[in-house]
């Protein structure tokens, strides 16, 4: 081996990427998600600590959306472009995209029962004291979280080709 044209470390390959590809995946995840971390230290928590003195209570419910939906949601992200940067084998990037789905699915379901919840709680049954209407308007809380999550497990079934749903409706003429 000749001493001037020894391999660098960064061009060395470990199981199909050069340790440079792993390090500029790597910087892809960490470099947003530290300014992502500084961001919800110092801005987020300030906001948050502003909509907890207002009255408004739509603006607790989007600090609450961004905390619990939306800030893990930039984390996968991040994750999954740093892993696409990455050379795997197709049926791991397969993977990793189904399992993008069902996570994005998860969270969008959830952000969706915590805006009916937000819905139902602090504007239909704001100030209501009979106690029989809050347990009923409960019930029908949990019927409408089973039929949004099984419309979107419907969905991500469908998505993936596990299943095939098709919405037949009248041709209009």
């Amino acid at each position: 081996m000749d001493f001037f044209h020894q391999e660098s470390f960064f061009d060395k390959v470990i199981l199909g990427n050069t340790v440079l590809r792993y390090l500029v995946s790597l910087g892809m995840f960490l470099g947003p998600a530290a300014v992502l971390f500084l961001l919800n230290k110092f801005a987020v928590s300030r906001i948050k600590a502003w909509a907890l003195k207002t009255a408004w209570e739509f603006d607790d419910f989007a600090v609450e959306l961004f905390e619990k939906i939306l800030y893990p949601l930039i984390y996968a992200g991040l994750f999954f472009l740093a892993f696409n940067n990455l050379a795997v084998a197709a049926q791991y990037k397969a993977l990793v995209n189904k399992a993008g789905v069902i996570l994005v699915t998860v969270f969008i379901i959830r952000a969706v029962i915590m805006f009916l919840n937000f819905l139902v709680l602090k504007v239909m049954l704001k100030g209501e004291t009979d106690e029989a209407r809050v347990k009923s308007v409960n019930g029908l809380m949990i019927l409408v979280k089973i039929i949004v999550w099984v419309i979107g497990a419907v969905l991500v079934l469908d998505n993936m080709g596990y299943i095939k749903f098709q919405l037949w409706l009248p041709a209009l003429e």
